[in-house]
């Protein structure tokens, strides 16, 4: 389930057509992907990917693919931004 922040950000940066699709794709970004299995990482990681993907669909699967592995990597690239 996602933040409210999340969800805040998804209806203010998508269109309606491609908000399920967004949300389908932060899904995979699951506790277990995360160090510690913290919500607070979740959470931030989730934020960085809308960050970065600046309402455009293939940039949330991108970071989505990128936290997958290493969730660090785009909470880093979010606040250089």
């Amino acid at each position: 389930m996602l933040d409210k922040a999340s969800l805040k950000t998804i209806n203010r940066s998508f269109p309606l057509d491609e908000r399920q699709r967004v949300i389908d794709q932060l899904h995979r970004v699951t506790l277990n992907v995360v160090m510690a299995r913290s919500k607070t990482n979740q959470v931030n990681t989730l934020h960085a990917i809308l960050k970065l993907s600046e309402g455009n669909l293939e940039k949330v699967a991108y970071y989505t693919d990128c936290a997958c592995k290493d969730f660090r990597d785009v909470i880093y690239w979010a606040s250089e931004k």
